[in-house]
């Protein structure tokens, strides 16, 4: 009974990390996507000053 209790809690832990991963990989593109903009925003009103 011991090995399909710890069977069980490494497959879920497992499955956690899995999300987790996923969802910080979304985290980091959008964050990527919003220094993207940020960018263009600096630059276009750069632009308007020179």
């Amino acid at each position: 009974m011991t090995n399909i209790a710890s069977a069980l809690k490494a497959e879920i832990a497992r499955v956690a990390r899995k999300e987790i991963r996923a969802e910080i990989e979304g985290l980091k593109n959008v964050r990527c996507q919003v220094l993207s903009a940020d960018m263009r925003r600096r630059e276009r009103s750069c632009g308007a000053i020179g």
